[in-house]
């Protein structure tokens, strides 16, 4: 009789990374505001490890803008990007929305394309932890122009052509008025 080897028991091959530490992308909530901040972090990594958070979000042609950082756990296999600088990646510094700052479109752009975007609608962002260039985590969040308690009101009177955004809660309120012209259409 044969005898069978142990491998063959073990059909998928893990790194010892993946079995040990399970290491997890977050981000505290689902949806933000455009100008709201967020923070986003990585937990059970091994200490000292190194790691790429790739983010991407398409705009309103769907043209998918991408940005990347690496970085290295700190001592306890944590990491808060709002408090370390990226070793490599399309941004320095200490920066929490570094990733989102630095989108760019994939390929030789060098800047020179503008994100196009509607104000309707919420913008899918998607997070990436990649470790030893596999995908370990992800995590997507929605960021949205406007709260859910505005109401719009599209202004076409007498010439004026506009756009009333105003807080369905609030009464009493000064207005602000946006004068565009250099937009694209």
């Amino acid at each position: 009789m044969r005898r069978t080897s142990w491998v063959y028991f073990f059909p998928f091959l893990f790194s010892i990374s993946e079995l040990v530490y399970s290491q997890k992308l977050m981000i505290k909530e689902a949806e933000y505001l455009m100008d709201d901040r967020f923070e986003i972090s990585v937990s059970n990594l091994a200490p000292k490890q190194p790691f790429i958070i790739r983010a991407s979000m398409p705009d309103s042609t769907g043209r998918l803008w991408v940005s990347y950082a690496g970085f290295y756990a700190d001592d306890n296999g944590n990491a808060e990007l709002s408090k370390m600088s990226p070793v490599h990646g399309n941004y320095s510094g200490i920066n929490s929305m570094g990733l989102i700052q630095s989108m760019n479109l994939s390929g030789a752009d060098y800047n020179r394309q503008r994100y196009l975007y509607s104000y309707k609608e919420p913008i899918p962002v998607k997070f990436k932890l990649e470790i030893d260039g596999k995908a370990i985590d992800s995590i997507v969040i929605v960021r949205k122009f406007i709260k859910k308690d505005v109401k719009i009101i599209n202004v076409r009177n007498n010439g004026l052509v506009g756009t009333l955004f105003y807080p369905a809660s609030k009464k009493n309120i000064e207005p602000i008025i946006f004068l565009g012209g250099s937009e694209l259409s």
